[in-house]
């Protein structure tokens, strides 16, 4: 059974791989846009969902202690 500590770097690890990929993400459409003029609207989409879902998260962790 993993005892809190491995829990806890579990979820630091996580959540520092969520922020990298969001910000790689970000730089991808960035540079699609500047380069290309268009933007990839699946991208933009799953960036979009992946902030709705943090701010829900925020909203709810906050209400809920």
């Amino acid at each position: 059974m993993p005892d809190e500590r491995f829990m806890i770097h579990q979820m630091k690890s996580m959540k520092i791989a969520t922020r990298i990929g969001a910000v790689l993400m970000s730089a991808s459409l960035l540079d699609k846009y500047l380069r290309q003029g268009w933007v990839d609207w699946q991208l933009f989409a799953i960036m979009a969902v992946m902030g709705l879902i943090k701010i829900g998260a925020l909203v709810y962790f906050r209400r809920t202690n």
